[in-house]
């Protein structure tokens, strides 16, 4: 049976067929449908990433102003309340081809998409080009009686009030099942935990004894059995290693995603303060060209992240070399910037680039370098729930470049 191909949800929402905003919690444009920019002959590249209200036309004209306010009145709502809000005919011009404002009258519906933790994470903005209705014409024909522009206004109320009716069930169901889930989550986290604390009370408990053994028995003990508790210890400490990093990368699903503007200068002076101790063993030399980007992030997420690829960089490293690292940032676009973290390690083959960031993926003999396998999948699962991207160029005796793709973080007067 041929594999089915994912569905690119981007170009379909493009495609969809009518007037279609999607907007962060801050009013930056996510994303817009063609319909969209044809109505309000705009481009996709000069809108998308802006502030909502960077990229609506001002006007001194004072229906226009109002038919902005409440635009504004309405969003807030939606932050404040998490509910759809369906805001009466506003009056919104939009700037023609030959700069001019052109008049413009809009039905909206603003509908707020609610994340695991029932806060909001976008807000589809819909509208309908009222203009021909409000001036009395219907396309280029002559206006309609009083009589029948109002059962056009009626009908379109009475069809305002169902969508509404059907939205609001839709998102009493949907806070009913976000809730049951976060039930089950919390379930779960909470049998992980006990699981854990039962599997590593006996893994440690044998590296004490093992231990004791070795401390208070060295004298009678053949070397065939040193080297047996020796490996027992050490198998007890690769083992709690590993249950630790388990936890870790399964917190990481509950783990806050916060997007919040953040200092990469900052976050990787405070890992390296952690790496200290591993740094100094080494003499390795660690190179930050600063000043880095500001990106929209999780401060937590992103520790996890430079600790393990700063680590790794680090360890995977020739005996008889001493490791060196580079840290620096470049801007992909307006929107993207992407951090690069080079070494002069051991390098990694090109039939493993995309391996290494599975579960349990190991290169190497625990003998030759330390680690659970675990690192790098967990870096892959942070930057995903940070909406970023991973990957890396490398090649064996050649060292690694691990490089991280961010949102940038934007900067505005409406924030």
């Amino acid at each position: 049976m041929p594999h089915a191909l994912s569905p690119d949800f981007r170009v379909l929402f493009e495609k969809s067929p009518g007037l279609y905003l999607v907007l962060d919690p801050q009013c930056f444009i996510v994303a817009a449908t063609d319909d969209y920019l044809q109505a309000t002959m705009t481009q996709r590249e000069n809108i998308v990433g802006q502030h909502l209200f960077d990229v609506l036309p001002e006007s001194p004209d004072e229906a226009h102003a109002a038919g902005l306010r409440s635009l504004r009145n309405s969003l807030e709502r939606i932050l404040r309340d998490r509910v759809p809000d369906s805001m009466a005919v506003q009056r919104c011009d939009v700037r023609g081809p030959n700069g001019q404002l052109e008049e413009r009258y809009w039905s909206a519906l603003n509908t707020p998409v609610l994340d695991l933790h029932n806060r909001v994470k976008y807000i589809v903005h819909a509208v309908e080009d009222v203009t021909d209705f409000v001036q009395g014409k219907t396309l280029g024909h002559e206006p309609s009686d009083a009589a029948g522009k109002q059962a056009k206004v009626l009908l379109r109320s009475e069809q305002v009030g169902a969508i509404n009716e059907e939205l609001k069930v839709a998102n009493e169901e949907l806070a009913l099942r976000t809730a049951q889930l976060n039930d089950a989550l919390q379930t779960m986290e909470t049998f992980t935990y006990s699981i854990a604390h039962d599997l590593r009370a006996p893994l440690r408990a044998m590296v004490v004894f093992s231990n004791m053994v070795m401390e208070e028995c060295s004298a009678t003990l053949q070397d065939p059995g040193k080297d047996y508790l020796t490996r027992i210890s050490e198998a007890a400490r690769r083992m709690d290693r590993l249950v630790s990093d388990l936890l870790v990368y399964g917190r990481l699903t509950h783990v806050e995603a916060t997007s919040v503007p953040v200092s990469l200068d900052n976050a990787v002076s405070r890992v390296l303060d952690d790496l200290r101790s591993e740094i100094e063993t080494r003499d390795a030399v660690i190179h930050v060209q600063r000043p880095l980007p500001v990106i929209m992030g999780s401060p937590v997420l992103l520790n996890h992240v430079f600790v393990n690829i700063l680590d790794n960089a680090i360890k995977f490293m020739p005996a008889d070399k001493t490791p060196e690292v580079t840290v620096r940032g470049d801007r992909v676009d307006e929107d993207h910037v992407r951090v690069s973290i080079t070494d002069n390690g051991i390098g990694i083959a090109p039939e493993y680039h995309a391996k290494i960031f599975d579960l349990f993926t190991r290169l190497h003999k625990p003998s030759e370098y330390s680690g659970t396998g675990i690192g790098l999948a967990l870096v892959k699962r942070a930057m995903d729930r940070m909406l970023g991207k991973v990957g890396l160029e490398s090649a064996p005796g050649h060292g690694s470049c691990f490089w991280l793709e961010f949102r940038a973080a934007k900067v505005s007067s409406h924030r």
